[in-house]
């Protein structure tokens, strides 16, 4: 029940450190594949695999260091499942401009 009473400080203590250009461009890709509502459930999930994959990869390449794979241990889950609800906020906006423009323009 704590869970569920603290879930918005919970939900943006583990958004802090999320790089907003890796969010946004994935989101905005993301919402522009989803072809349906159905998607909506589970293409958020697959976004979130992206960044967390994209935030352990892209710095090291950057930087021309080693790879290193994130400890896969409870805080990462707290991450994965905060990324998940923001990337269904990002990518169901994105996807209602999409649908919003099609039914404008054809």
């Amino acid at each position: 029940m704590d869970f569920i009473t603290s879930f918005p400080s919970y939900f943006l203590s583990n958004l802090h450190a999320v790089n907003l250009l890796y969010a946004g461009i994935i989101a905005v890709f993301f919402g522009l594949a989803t072809a349906s509502t159905a998607g909506l459930v589970f293409v958020p999930a697959i976004a979130a695999v992206v960044y967390i994959a994209a935030r352990a990869v892209i710095p090291p390449l950057i930087n021309h260091a080693a790879i290193v794979t994130p400890n896969m241990d409870k805080v990462l889950a707290e991450q994965a499942l905060s990324l998940y609800v923001g990337f269904f906020i990002a990518i169901l906006i994105v996807f209602a401009i999409k649908k919003a423009a099609q039914a404008a323009f054809g």
